[in-house]
């Protein structure tokens, strides 16, 4: 029984759970708001004859309304204004966000829409871009346009270069404007707003009636004769356009022209000739141009007096000054016939042609070269070309040509009175002289032909040819160094020497092996050369010079080529045979530098005993071809300082082995090498000592740097092979009785040269 109560008690909480939330539901949905809105005015199907309308209503919307947009046909006009005071609205539908002002109110221009049925929308969008619309349909009464074009009338007969175009045009919204047409090309617009108090008496209740009158000067001066159609189009504030047609004919007078010079199949000559005549068009002459033989040349000069023709052929316009010349340049016209042809056009496009043969006669063009003569024998870096050039319509250019290939031109216009006497009549005839000098450097020796071609500004031509005969003195060169079959020592060799070639040298070239390796700097002062080599050009600055970087190339023997250029072409060439010794040793004499590093002293003294051994050691190289760089300092500062010096000067050298001769103390006996890391260094130092232990010094081997001691600067700091020597004991009498400056040099020597690749 208690089970049973306690169900019941739960049951009716459910039920009661059930039933107040569906109620809620139902309250919400009951209270949920839509969009409202009414148009007021206009009312739908109301008949319009005004050019503005008011529209006004309300709109609501639960989140507000964000605009009212109004549309006629579709398209939009415009927003209406929103927010005006609707309480009456708002009291009827409350509620709505916004209410009490949810009036609106737009004034739509009619005046440019047609006559007929229109439909306007106005759309409320909410805040929360919801959108509601509703149209409004209204009938515009428009009066129906007009227009009468008055003058001219149809099928008028018209002359001159304007008429007057004169009407009125009436359009219920207004005329916007008047559009004259010509053969459908549009001319203008008409001047409207014309006072036109009868038509507005005729036609009341129009816009603008009062003002209806257009009128238009329409230019046909450049209208052909014959029939043409013109158009008045009226078009309306509305958009609404109505057209109206005029045909008139233009009468004009028929195009005349007379060229009076030059008469027909005259004969001419000369550079010019005076072309004259006169032109008339009824509508005048725009402008009179010249032809030869088809091409255009130019434009006549028009509008010269003429009152005799317009005399004989009154009426046209402009007659009085139809009169035309031309100044025609027939300078460049060649012999023979030609046709001169004059076309005048009118203003209205119209033309006229007239035509005249002419002959053209000219002299014979001549020509004379002065120097050189035929033949003749030519020798040096230039050749003067000197003569004289004649043509009836006046020389344009003379060219210069050898064996067929064009130079330049040459300067003509020189003074020529005496070819200018003894053949008279010709254009500039007294300044027909040329000249230009020819460079012949580059020219090989033997025959060459120059031409001379002389062009007459009528683009005639002739030529003559001149035989030369180039006479060059033979290339010389010699090599000074290096000397054939020499041994060349260092990382660069010098090459010296000079050349000369009649034209002048362009260029000395030095190769190795076959290998071109650059171009030796020319031009250096030989005095000499010239003295003992006179007559070639730049003989007295023929020397040249080239620095041979020979680092990288091998003991064995090389040729070196030089080869000398010409500015004409002509080469020579010499070789010299050298073996290259391009090692580079730096000897390094230790201690030496008074007071700060003088060595150690024994029985014998150190620094004495190192200074002769190097000594020897330099000479014995030096004397085999090697480079030698001494690095032992001349003053230091301190013994760190004399160290430095000695590593950056066989460092700044790139020297190729570097060897540091020192003497030892201490108790000991015999003879040692320190050397460097490298397998090179190593190398080195067992290959003097064992030239040193070969002197009957005792073997005390080769120490290496970093794995038998660390302690030598030298050593650590130089960028080559290196080994430091200790030739022997100073404190060993053993050793000292031993002693040979001569004998030790030679050891290191030859253990060096063992070691050299």
């Amino acid at each position: 029984m208690k089970n049973l109560w306690k169900f019941a008690l739960l049951f009716f909480a459910i039920i009661c759970i059930s039933i107040f939330t569906n109620g809620t539901k139902v309250k919400a949905a009951e209270n949920k708001l839509s969009p409202r809105m009414w148009i007021e005015t206009p009312q739908n199907n109301v008949s319009l004859k005004e050019n503005s309308i008011d529209i006004k209503g309300w709109s609501l919307n639960p989140s507000g309304v964000k605009q009212v947009a109004i549309y006629v046909d579709g398209n939009k006009a415009g927003n209406a204004d929103i927010g005006q005071a609707r309480p009456d609205v708002d009291h009827n539908f409350p509620d709505y966000t916004g209410g009490v002002n949810s009036g609106f109110s737009y004034k739509l221009d009619v005046s440019k829409l047609n006559g007929g049925q229109h439909t306007i929308t106005a759309e409320s969008v909410g805040n929360d871009g919801s959108s509601l619309k509703q149209d409004r349909k209204i009938n515009i009464n428009k009066l129906a346009p007009k227009m009468w074009v008055e003058t001219p009338s149809d099928n008028a007969t018209v002359s001159g270069t304007t008429i007057n175009i004169k009407g009125w045009s009436l359009n219920d919204a207004g005329v916007k404007q008047v559009a004259v047409y010509i053969d459908g090309n549009k001319a203008g617009n008409a001047n409207i707003g014309q006072a036109r108090p009868d038509v507005d008496h005729n036609f009341p209740g129009y816009t603008g009636g009062v003002n209806s009158g257009f009128t238009y000067n329409l230019d046909i001066s450049k209208l052909s004769g014959g029939k043409h159609t013109i158009t008045i189009e009226s078009i309306g504030n509305d958009g609404g356009s109505l057209k109206q047609d005029r045909r008139i004919n233009i009468n004009k007078l028929a195009p005349k022209m007379w060229v009076e010079t030059p008469s027909d199949n005259t004969t001419v000559n000369g550079t010019a000739i005076n072309i004259k005549g006169w032109s008339l068009n009824d509508t005048g002459v725009k402008q009179v141009a010249v032809y030869v033989d088809g091409n255009k040349i130019g434009n006549a000069n028009i509008g010269q007096a003429r009152p005799d023709v317009d005399h004989n052929f009154p009426g046209y316009t402009g007659g009085v000054n139809s009169g035309f010349t031309y100044n025609l340049d027939i300078s460049k016209l060649s012999g023979g016939k030609h046709t001169i042809t004059i076309e005048s056009t009118g203003n209205d496009v119209s033309s006229i042609k007239q035509e005249r043969k002419i002959n053209v006669t000219r002299k014979a063009s001549k020509m004379w070269v002065e120097t050189p003569a035929n033949n003749a024998v030519v020798n040096g870096i230039s050749t003067n070309i000197v003569g004289w050039s004649l043509n009836d319509t006046g020389v344009k250019q003379v060219v210069v040509y050898v064996d067929g290939n064009k130079v330049a031109n040459a300067s003509a216009g020189q003074v020529r009175p005496d070819v200018n006497r003894i053949f008279p009549g010709y254009t500039d005839g007294l300044n027909s002289g040329f000249s230009y000098k020819l460079d012949i450097s580059k020219l090989s020796a033997g025959n060459h032909t120059v031409t001379i071609e002389s062009i007459g500004n009528d683009g005639s031509s002739i030529k003559q040819d001149r035989k030369i005969s180039i006479n060059r003195l033979p290339a010389k060169m010699w090599v000074e160094t290096p000397i054939n079959n020499s041994t060349v020592s260092g990382k660069t060799a010098q090459i010296k020497g000079w050349s000369l070639n009649d034209s002048g040298v362009k260029q000395v070239i030095v190769y190795i092996d076959g290998s071109k390796v650059g171009n030796a700097n020319i031009g250096q002062a030989r005095t000499d050369v010239n003295f003992a080599f006179p007559g070639y050009t730049g003989g007295i600055t023929s020397g040249f010079t080239y620095n041979l970087d020979t680092s990288n190339l091998s003991g064995v023997q090389h040729t070196i080529t030089v080869e000398s250029i010409g500015n004409d072409g002509s080469v020579i060439k010499q070789d010299r045979k050298v073996s290259i010794n391009n090692k580079v040793i730096a000897i390094d004499i230790g201690h030496n530098v008074a007071p700060v590093d003088v060595g150690a002293e024994a029985i014998m003294k150190e620094g004495p005993v190192n200074l002769a051994v190097g000594q020897r050691v330099i000479s014995k190289l030096e004397s085999l071809g090697y480079t030698v760089v001494q690095t032992k300092p001349v003053t230091a500062t301190n013994e760190s300082d004399s160290l430095q010096q000695r590593v950056a000067a066989a460092n700044n050298a790139k020297a190729d082995l570097f060897i540091s001769i020192h003497a030892n103390v201490g108790g000991g006996v015999g003879t040692e090498v320190w050397a460097g890391g490298s397998a090179k260094s190593i190398e080195l130092g067992q290959n003097i000592e064992d030239n040193m232990v070969a002197l009957g010094y005792r073997n005390r081997g080769v120490k290496v740097q970093g794995i038998d001691g660390d302690h030598l600067y030298v050593l650590k700091n130089t960028v080559m092979p290196a080994v430091l020597v200790e030739t022997f004991f100073l404190d060993s009498q053993e050793d000292v009785n031993r002693y040979n400056p001569d004998a030790i040099a030679n050891a290191i020597v030859n253990g060096i040269i063992s070691s050299l690749d």
